[in-house]
């Protein structure tokens, strides 16, 4: 696929041992990068999003806390701009 998107939002959910997340992050880049996160869970799963932008590329990277438990992402994307 080609051409540039303006804005996108990513549905996702995290989870790990027994605690879940689900939210939606809504990322926009014109005219600059401005991001929004709004979720629930059950309890802290320690999950940080970060986002970021270098020319025309964002990256959406995240980090988590220790809790001695793996955890899974999965997420699905849609281009709004």
């Amino acid at each position: 696929m080609t051409g540039q998107f303006k804005a996108f939002q990513m549905n996702y959910t995290f989870k790990r041992d027994s605690t879940y997340r689900t939210g939606v992050l809504t990322v926009s880049t014109d005219p600059g990068l401005v991001y929004a996160e709004d979720y629930t869970e059950n309890a802290s799963t320690g999950l940080t999003f970060v986002v970021a932008q270098s020319t025309n590329t964002v990256t959406v990277s995240y980090q988590t806390s220790s809790t001695g438990f793996d955890g899974e992402l999965t997420y699905s994307i849609s281009h709004l701009a």
